[in-house]
């Protein structure tokens, strides 16, 4: 769920997303109450390199 809250979060250049913007993840996270734990951050970054890769693909 936390994904999908952070999708308007990615950093864009001239051949699309080049990842996320952690500091507006980072307030998304507590937003919704959560604590941004060590844990979260790396499944969050395993969640990000699938979505560019995904991306990629699409280009």
């Amino acid at each position: 769920m936390l994904f999908t809250r952070i999708q308007t979060q990615w950093r864009t250049g001239m051949n699309g997303a080049t990842g996320l913007d952690y500091h507006g993840v980072g307030a998304a996270v507590q937003m919704m109450g959560e604590t941004m734990t060590p844990e979260l951050f790396s499944d969050i970054q395993i969640m990000e390199r699938a979505a560019l890769k995904a991306m990629q693909r699409k280009q």
